[in-house]
């Protein structure tokens, strides 16, 4: 990943050292915004989309990392990623009764510390995202998960 770097050009302009000095703070704090605003509209951004979208960041190989949230009922999963994965970095979300929940919710991945049979976890398999679930019966319950990868 490479790092900005600011493109500045000078401009004389007609008057006196204190307008060209006044032009020059005026046009590079206005090029500063446009430059801090891009860069935190795409890396500082950690908002949850269900679009695939590319966090900023890049892996060990100089991949780019890309990162997409999954949303249905625990029963409408598995999901097609839609990408050609390389690597999965991470994947995490959460089941819960209803929305706005209610009653339960569980991380995932879950293991049940009362009942260590039950549990919910994440499975990338054939490009497609899905919850492996054991005891317990969550169908009824929704699933939100975020993955993060690179491509082919």
């Amino acid at each position: 990943m490479t790092k900005v770097q600011p493109n500045f050009t000078w401009q004389a302009f007609e008057g006196n050292d204190l307008d060209q000095k006044n032009q020059f703070e005026f046009t590079l704090g206005k090029q500063y915004n446009v430059l801090a605003n891009g860069i935190n509209a795409t890396i500082d951004d950690i908002s949850y989309f269900l679009t695939e979208r590319a966090t900023g960041e890049a892996w060990i190989d100089q991949k780019r990392i890309y990162t997409r949230t999954f949303q249905g009922l625990v029963t409408a999963f598995p999901m097609s990623v839609g990408a050609t994965i390389s690597t999965l970095i991470e994947a995490y979300g959460s089941v819960q009764d209803t929305i706005p929940l209610t009653t339960t919710s569980y991380p995932i991945p879950y293991v049940d510390p009362n009942t260590l049979a039950n549990g919910i976890g994440i499975k990338l398999s054939g490009g497609n995202i899905q919850l492996v679930t054991n005891g317990a019966t969550y169908n009824t319950y929704t699933a939100s998960i975020t993955i993060k990868y690179t491509k082919v």
